[in-house]
This record gives structure tokens, sequence and C-alpha cells, in this order.
């Protein structure tokens, strides 16, 4: 793929042209004039610098890349417990995990450099089951009740998906498709405290199914679409989730075809 530093330095230009002194009076006006220069900025820096990561590496973005080949087969599986019983009432949380999968056959490849990345794997035969608990009473020395429950269970013919990923921590986008044949799953979670709240609750089965997701970030926010489709299904699910800095709501339903969206958003 080629970059065209000659736009990209034209656009930050553009932008930079955009920018203004605070001729503004009061306080709060001059405020936001100096927050919407500074995201000016950082949308400069960021042009300023994939031209010249392009000029470096002479307009290919993966001239020097790291290639990873690993893969997994078998049955495996895992527990975990933490936290002091003897400590509950003193602001301790107990926690619990575990996890089997088996696998036939299982790879994955990655590609990437410092502003890039493309990554795929493949499965077989997977089949997984996991499960996860945790509670608490007292948080600071003050009554704060949580409790996290989630469990799932699934398994497909083969899976397998691709990604890819471009930018930095100031402006950036990023996408992910995801596929199954002959898959069947359940997904239940919930979760109780006065700072976050989760549910969730899906169950199906479809001879083929696939999900894709496009994510942006701009500055500390960050925006996730997530669709979902199947053929030969019989799906139904709802999930919502909202904590301090992250908000997540999504559903689908069908039958022989279904459809599906997600939207999250981080900030």
């Amino acid at each position: 793929m080629k970059i065209d530093t000659e736009v990209l330095n034209e656009l930050a230009a553009r932008i930079e042209s955009l920018k203004s002194a605070p001729a503004l009076q009061t306080p709060e006006l001059i405020y936001r004039q100096n927050e919407i220069n500074s995201i000016l900025n950082g949308m400069i820096t960021f042009c300023r610098s994939l031209a010249s990561l392009a000029d470096e590496t002479e307009n290919s973005m993966f001239r020097d890349v790291e290639i990873i080949h690993g893969g997994e087969q078998g049955f495996s599986a895992f527990y975990k417990v933490s936290g002091k019983p003897e400590n509950f009432l003193r602001g301790s949380t107990i926690k619990a995990s575990g996890e089997a999968k088996y696998s036939l056959y299982g790879t994955e490849a990655v590609l990437e450099n410092e502003n890039s990345y493309i990554t795929g794997t493949f499965n077989s035969l997977s089949l997984g089951i996991a499960g996860s608990a945790a509670i608490r009473m007292m948080k600071k020395d003050s009554f704060d009740p949580m409790i996290k429950l989630q469990a799932n269970i699934g398994g497909n013919l083969a899976n397998a998906s691709v990604g890819g990923g471009v930018g930095n921590n100031m402006l950036g986008a990023s996408v992910k498709a995801v596929g199954e044949v002959g898959a069947v799953y359940a997904n239940a979670e919930a979760i109780l405290s006065t700072d976050e709240i989760g549910l969730e609750a899906q169950v199906g089965a479809a001879a083929a199914r696939g999900e894709c997701s496009l994510s942006f970030n701009l500055m500390d926010v960050k925006l996730t679409l997530t669709g979902e489709g199947s053929v030969g299904s019989a799906e139904a699910g709802f999930e919502y989730h909202h904590s301090a800095r992250e908000w997540e709501v999504g559903s689908k339903l069908g039958f022989i075809a279904g459809l599906g969206l997600k939207i999250k958003v981080e900030y």
C-alpha cells in the first residue's frame, strides 16, 4: 500500500490553518478554545508522523516486520483461585476462574511494525467451556458489595479470524473479522456493583456465522461497532455493560438467518 506523503503534509497544513489564538474574554471560552487547538495539534502530529514514517520506510507499511507463527492442539485446562477468605469482611475480593478446551489444530501469524499490524488465526474442531466468579463485601472500609458471574460453553468445526490496524494512541482505526462453521454456543454474565453493571445472555447454533468489528479512536475516546450475521441458525441474545469509563449495548435475534449489532464506547 502506497502512502502519498504530500497529501498528508497538505492535510496537516490545512488543519494548522484552522487553529486560532484565543480572542475571547471569558475564561470558559478561552479554555474551550485551547482544548480545540490541542485536539488539532494531535491530528497535525499524526499526519506529519505518518508522512515521516512513510518517507523513512520508502512508503512501505511493512518493510520491517515481525512474523510470529505459533500453534496449539490437543486438550488444555486451568483453574485459579485468589483472595483470602479470612479477610473477606475486611475488603478482600474472592475470585475463581477456570477453563477447559480442546483444539484439533490451531495456528496464528502476526505482521507488525511501529504503527500498523495484520493478524490471522485458524482453528479446527474447537470445543471449550469456561467460567469465573468474584465476590466482595467491603471496599476501603466501606460497605460496597460486588458480585461477578460468567460462564460460557461453545464449539465449532472450524473458525478463522483476520484483523489489522493503523495509527497511534492519538488517532487510529482497526478492523477485525471472525468466521465460524458448525458453531454452537451459550454465554451468560452478571456483574452487579456500585460502579459497574453488566448483563448478558446468549444462546445459539449456526451452520455458519461471522462477525466484523470496526474501531476508531480519537484522543481518549474509542468507538467500536460490531456487526454479526449467521445462516442456518437459531440465535437469541442481549448484552448491556456500563462502568465508569465504558458503555456497551447489543442484541441479536434470528431463525434460519440472523443479524446482530453491538456498540461500545470507551472514554
